[in-house]
């Protein structure tokens, strides 16, 4: 995975363009609201792209590698579970 963000990336045949391009942020963002009514979930994952002609990389302020399944869970300052999942196919 880290090659999106670098000059290496090759988004050749997503993108048609004859500028070279790299991912330069991954944002995701997941909501619930829990109520008398039910509940309600969703996430949402946005990627931003810049060209990579300029000099270098694009700097990487937090890496987290992913070869493995892990779990995951949204939890409040009380140790609440609001929202979990997993990943196993990586």
């Amino acid at each position: 995975m880290e090659r999106m963000f670098s000059k290496d990336a090759e988004f050749g045949k997503l993108l048609k363009s004859p500028e070279m391009f790299a991912v330069s942020n991954v944002l995701h963002k997941a909501f619930i609201e829990v109520n008398e009514k039910g509940t309600e979930a969703a996430a949402a994952t946005g990627i931003f792209m810049v060209g990579s002609l300029r000099p270098g990389p694009p700097e990487i302020i937090n890496h987290f590698i992913v070869n493995h399944g892990f779990y995951y869970m949204i939890v409040n300052k009380d140790g609440v579970v609001f929202f979990q999942g997993a990943q196993s196919h990586i």
